[in-house]
C-alpha cells in the first residue's frame, strides 16, 4: 500500500513508486534525445527539413487520439454508473429485508436501529 503525503506536491508528482513514471520515463527520454538530434542537424548542418503536410497529418492524428481517449473515458464513466446503480439496488434490497424481518418490532429502539442501520448501509456504500 502506498501512502501519499498531500503536503508536498512536488514529491507527490515526481515520485517514482506508485506512479506511471516507470512506463513513460524511457519513451520520454528517447523522444527528447531524438528531438535534440534533429534540432542539432537542422541548426548546425542545415540538412533536415520538413514539409507542411506533417502538421496536417499530426492534427488529424491528435484529433483521432483525443476522440478515442474521450470515448474510453465515457465508457469508464458508463461502466461505473452501472456498478453504482447495482450497489444502490443491493443497498435498497438489504434495507427492505431488514425492515421486513423486523416489522413486528414497534418499539422506539427498533425504529432507531432500523434508521441507524439504513443510514450506515447507504453511507458506507458511497
Amino acid at each position: 500500500m502506498i501512502i501519499y503525503d498531500t503536503k508536498d506536491n512536488f514529491r507527490l508528482i515526481f515520485s517514482y513508486e506508485g506512479s506511471i513514471w516507470k512506463k513513460v520515463l524511457l519513451p520520454c527520454f528517447i523522444n527528447i534525445l531524438s528531438t535534440l538530434i534533429i534540432w542539432h542537424f537542422k541548426i548546425h548542418k542545415n540538412t533536415v527539413s520538413f514539409s507542411d503536410s506533417g502538421h496536417t497529418f499530426m492534427a488529424v492524428m491528435v484529433s483521432v487520439l483525443l476522440v478515442t481517449r474521450f470515448k474510453i473515458t465515457y465508457n469508464r464513466f458508463r461502466e461505473s454508473s452501472v456498478h453504482l446503480c447495482g450497489l444502490m439496488t443491493a443497498c435498497r434490497e438489504l434495507i427492505q429485508h431488514m425492515i421486513i424481518l423486523s416489522r413486528y418490532e414497534k418499539s422506539n429502539e427498533a425504529c432507531a436501529w432500523r434508521f441507524e442501520e439504513s443510514s450506515c448501509a447507504l453511507i458506507n456504500a458511497l
